[in-house]
């Protein structure tokens, strides 16, 4: 698992696409699963989907994550997303840096500036 996640950015988006597609995929599984069992996919309730989807998907996370990091990898919509959370991110780095570099604080201290009068 560590080594399909060296290939995105560390970004809480990165991360949350990652949840997100390996969910969706674990829900396919399942809903394969079910139509196999014989029983419709309509007969679940959506709390059952879910539930029965987080339990395959902490059974199979890593092929889940690894074919998440591979469909963001190969898909152009999402990794303009991460570029852009990227770029979004870096400016607002500098703007931070910047600000905290514009001005020194005074070293004059208020007894200082009354006996100057």
């Amino acid at each position: 698992m560590a080594e399909a996640t060296l290939s995105l950015p560390d970004l809480e988006l990165a991360k949350r696409m990652v949840t997100t597609l390996s969910l969706q995929a674990a829900k396919r599984a399942v809903q394969r699963q079910v139509r196999a069992s014989g029983k419709r996919w309509s007969d679940l309730s959506s709390r059952e989907v879910t539930l029965w989807a987080e339990l395959y998907r902490e059974d199979h996370l890593d092929v889940l994550v690894a074919q998440a990091v591979t469909t963001i990898s190969k898909s152009p919509t999402l990794r303009a997303m991460l570029e852009r959370e990227q770029r979004r991110q870096a400016r607002a780095k500098l703007r931070t840096n910047a600000h905290a570099q514009s001005q020194p604080k005074s070293t004059t201290s208020a007894v200082q500036m009354s006996g100057a009068k």
